[in-house]
């Protein structure tokens, strides 16, 4: 990407993900191009590529529009992590040594601790966390990580910016923070027991559960 296609790409996508750029609404190519202080040419070949990406439609004659990210669309993409997390353990899980896992420990303690404010990505229901991104960091299938990468945009998606408020408030609570890091932590043990089956069933409860808390705070 250019400097300037890629500014353009990265101010889009964030409004899109926070709901800025609420779905179905139409983005003005000639004004976002004056607001960034450049010609059309960055900002249009941006909206391309996000378009490619699955964030916008390019309507002839209309114009580009905001896609919807949907209650089926987020059916859709649990069900891809629920198929492809727990065979990240199982395939790749016995390649780790014991002293990556003994750091990805001491990640997750210092992530929970540090990291959480409302700045971050929710742990549990994103996947740019410990242990996931120590897993998907071990794939070595290009089509696979291209899913669970796709998987992982689309999911941290605000649905409703009306409820932003709510889900950042939920975010830093203590009790939010202590069950992630008991979640987190289980796997990693689960793992550095040699247990990966049974590391592997856990993470099949943790996506289900994310799947059942991410529902039913943006759909319920």
């Amino acid at each position: 990407m250019s400097s300037l296609k890629d500014k353009a790409y990265e101010i889009i996508k964030k409004r899109i993900m926070d709901a800025t750029y609420p779905a179905q609404t139409f983005i003005d190519e000639k004004a976002l191009a004056q607001e960034l202080n450049t010609s059309r040419t960055p900002v249009r070949e941006a909206l391309i590529a996000l378009s490619q990406e699955g964030f916008l439609q390019i309507l002839p004659k209309r114009g580009i529009m905001v896609l919807s990210f949907t209650y089926q669309d987020a059916l859709d993409i649990f069900q891809v992590r629920m198929l492809l997390e727990p065979w990240l353990i199982r395939t790749y899980g016995p390649q780790l040594t014991k002293e990556e896992l003994e750091h990805e420990r001491e990640l997750v303690i210092k992530e929970i601790v540090e990291e959480i404010p409302p700045k971050r990505s929710r742990p549990g229901i994103s996947m740019r966390h410990h242990p996931h991104l120590l897993l998907m960091e071990k794939c070595t299938n290009r089509n696979i990580n291209s899913m669970l990468e796709y998987s992982e945009q689309q999911i941290e998606r605000i649905p409703d910016a009306r409820r932003l408020a709510a889900f950042h408030e939920e975010l830093s609570s203590e009790e939010y923070q202590k069950k992630v890091l008991e979640d987190h932590l289980r796997l990693v043990d689960l793992m550095l027991a040699g247990d990966f089956e049974g590391a592997a069933k856990d993470m099949e409860w943790h996506v289900q559960h994310a799947q059942d808390e991410y529902m039913a705070f943006w759909f319920g």
